[in-house]
């Protein structure tokens, strides 16, 4: 019994020192790569797989300091070179992996050291959207031991470009266009790669309105009616801002409205200073970066002038801008004193109108006029064209006060006082002075209504003959105007 408690004794002995003297060898780490489903193929190499019976892989916890090594699995296949981390925690952060081999003795495992840790490549994008870009950001590959690494750059799936920083931009990212980017470090030395993570950037920028169409500019009053149809993809990421040109501006620097929503229709009446000045508009779409992603075409009222010349009213006017359907014809209108009728069309931009028959109508005292345009029908935007009416202007038949030219100032209310005879419009700024042949002023008034009685502002009456008038006043039109002519005194 003795002896057989010896032997077994000496035999465990002798098996703990063998335990004792067998180590094991790491492998080598070759490189850990992230495929594109998002799992981290680890790879190495063992140089006596016969030697071992599997290994062990690890990973490092980086939220820790230090980094614990984490397992995540053993490989019972001495001759393996590869394992496949399914957890996808390469998807959100950069990895490190390591990996040890082992034998086991007598039930008992030995596990070598755990080879230095390399880590997979964690990619980022940062779509800056108000510059265009797309930025790509990445951490170094760590594990080769040497700085011979540069990193390709695929862009859909091709190669765009290379570079040892970690740091890429794209600055001409087109809008609604989808990108997908991974990184690939190169191993100048060995040839070893290593993938990234793939990102997806999709540049989705809201789709503007497809057409601004500016509809009309068109003169009311004092006021200018603005409209503007919108159609086609909008989004409520976009304001809306009318524009002007004023009068003598040569860019559209004044803002009449700001912040307005998506509307199919929308309208805006321009209260102006003068209408007999052409004032331009457009409606901009702004994008949420503040750039300009759509704008109408202009809009610009019509100005009309005129003047009489005998009898003969000359009509000109500025052309409409700028319909996308262009100017079909521009109509002409009169009103005489029942209402306002078309009496021409025209393609140009004046008209020559003959009142002789108005002139001979003594009732009638000024007549108005204004022009139409009206839209052709090729606006791509529209179903019916649209018009955009001028100015109205007033032609005064007669600009000119009226005298008799003579009085009889003897009481029987018949051509007893001197002033402005058949008057159809009421001057202002009127003078009249009466003069006798050696130019002693006789009278002199302010007022219209106000005229000579043929005496002298003592009462005295004057001496019959030919005594000369002068007068100024503004005429209807707001002229200055002033006439000169005599007036004969008879006593019957």
């Amino acid at each position: 019994m003795r002896r057989f408690f010896l032997t077994y004794s000496l035999l465990f002995f002798f098996m703990s020192l063998l335990e004792a003297q067998v180590t094991v060898d790491p492998p080598i780490l070759e490189n850990v790569t992230v495929t594109a489903q998002g799992y981290v193929d680890i790879n190495w190499t063992y140089a006596e797989p016969d030697s071992i019976d599997g290994f062990m892989i690890y990973y490092l916890d980086p939220t820790l300091d230090p980094a614990p090594s984490i397992y995540i699995a053993t490989v019972e296949d001495s001759f393996a070179t590869s394992y496949t981390d399914r957890s996808r925690k390469a998807t959100t952060q950069s990895v490190p992996y390591t990996v040890a081999a082992y034998r086991e003795v007598n039930d008992t495992i030995i596990s070598s050291e755990l080879t230095k840790p390399h880590f997979t490549i964690y990619l980022e994008e940062d779509w800056k959207k108000c510059q265009d870009m797309i930025q790509l950001n990445w951490n170094r590959y760590v594990g080769w031991g040497n700085d011979s690494i540069y990193y390709n750059i695929y862009e859909n799936n091709v190669l765009i470009d290379k570079t040892k920083d970690t740091v890429y931009v794209n600055y001409d990212a087109e809008n609604n266009v989808q990108y997908q980017y991974t990184i690939v470090a190169v191993n100048m030395v060995s040839g070893l790669t290593s993938k990234s993570n793939i990102v997806v950037q999709r540049t989705t920028f809201p789709t503007p309105a497809e057409f601004i169409n500016a509809d009309f500019a068109s003169v009311n009053g004092e006021t200018i009616n603005l409209s503007f149809t919108m159609g086609g993809g909008y989004s409520l990421d976009y304001e809306y801002v009318l524009v002007a040109k004023l009068p003598l501006s040569e860019t559209f620097a004044d803002t009449l409205l700001d912040g307005l929503v998506y509307k199919q229709n929308i309208e805006y009446d321009y209260l102006v200073a003068d209408v007999q000045q052409q004032y331009q508009f457009k409606l901009l779409e702004i994008d949420e970066c503040g750039r300009l992603a759509n704008e109408s075409n202009i809009s610009g009222n019509i100005v009309l002038s005129g003047e009489k010349q005998e009898n003969i009213v000359n009509l000109n006017w500025t052309e409409y801008v700028d319909w996308l359907g262009d100017v079909d014809n521009y109509a002409v209108y009169r009103n005489s004193g029942d209402g306002f009728d078309e009496i021409s069309s025209t393609s140009g931009f004046s008209y020559s109108d003959n009142i002789d028959g108005i002139i001979a109508d003594k009732e009638v005292i000024s007549v108005l006029y204004y022009i139409k345009a009206n839209e052709g029908e090729t606006n791509p935007y529209i179903n019916e064209p649209q018009d955009s009416r001028s100015n109205v202007i007033e032609i005064f038949l007669e600009t000119e006060l009226e005298f008799p030219s003579g009085i009889t100032p003897n009481g029987d209310g018949m051509n007893d006082i001197f002033h402005p005879i058949n008057l159809n419009f009421v001057p202002t700024d009127y003078h009249l002075i009466v003069f006798d042949r050696w130019g002693k002023r006789v009278f002199e008034t302010k007022q219209v209504s106000e005229g000579w009685d043929g005496r002298f502002s003592s009462g005295k009456s004057v001496s019959e003959g030919v005594y000369n008038f002068y007068v100024t006043y503004r005429n209807a039109e707001g002229v200055e105007s002033s006439q000169t002519g005599i007036v004969t005194v008879i006593y019957p």
